[in-house]
């Protein structure tokens, strides 16, 4: 992606996304690929460090420079190495294929534009490698939607690594004409508010996502609902997760 808005809560990110459902189907996936793994939108290392820790190695792309000054402070104070590239997804070019590529954490859905999604998908494609793998996480919009109603919201409580309680909240509206969600996270650190962060993502169908990979040459081997593997419901399935080739 391109510069993020998070950048200015770069710091405070940790202590409220503590999101690790996927992580063991991820390690399962980099230990299956045998060679390097070029992980998208990395961020502040949520999925990179468990990883890195597995001894993955591991290319950690994201268009935010602060987040990735916090990855690249936890991989040396965990002493763990990985490499660490700022750069918008959209035009990503390391000149290298990968066994394995990994599309995390629903941020496919950021690229509220098809167009922006094409050139994504086009990057990522060029960085697999022959008979590679291609992960993408999705949400399933009919279960996300439902939580969308343009009412404020606690989204999550922690303590940040100085000790100070960090607090966020959000309020979210779908238009459904277009599936776009648009909306405000509200951070605050020992009950000040600290940012304000615009949100803007789209809620396509798994099926428009499967059309857009296979314009790109990618072809769809599974997909699952949820990171147990199950089948895909487009009615109760949390998420769509593809796994393409």
């Amino acid at each position: 992606m391109a510069a993020s808005s998070y950048d200015a809560v770069a710091d405070l990110y940790d202590a409220v996304v503590t999101f690790d459902a996927d992580l063991p189907f991820l390690v399962e996936a980099a230990r299956a690929a045998g060679g390097p793994v070029l992980e998208l939108t990395a961020g502040t290392g949520r999925a990179s460090l468990p990883l890195a820790r597995e001894g993955v190695e591991l290319v950690c792309v994201d268009g935010s420079r602060p987040m990735l000054d916090v990855l690249e402070r936890r991989l040396r104070d965990e002493r763990l190495a990985a490499e660490v590239v700022c750069a918008d997804v959209r035009d990503l070019d390391l000149g290298r294929p990968f066994p394995l590529a990994l599309f995390p954490f629903h941020a496919l859905h950021e690229l509220v534009e098809p167009d922006d999604r094409a050139r994504a998908l086009a990057a990522v494609r060029r960085h697999v490698a022959d008979g590679g793998r291609f992960v993408c996480t999705l949400h399933n919009p009919a279960v996300r939607a439902a939580s969308i109603d343009g009412e404020e919201r606690a989204l999550g409580e922690g303590a940040d690594a100085a000790g100070r309680r960090v607090e966020l909240r959000g309020r979210f509206t779908l238009d459904p004409a277009t599936t776009i969600v648009t909306g405000t996270q509200t951070w605050s650190v020992d009950g000040v508010e600290r940012a304000t962060v615009p949100v803007r993502f789209a809620l396509f169908a798994p099926d428009a996502f499967e059309a857009e990979a296979r314009a790109a040459g990618f072809e769809v081997e599974e997909r699952f609902g949820d990171y147990d593997r199950a089948p895909f419901d487009a009615e109760r399935s949390p998420h769509a997760i593809f796994v393409l080739g």
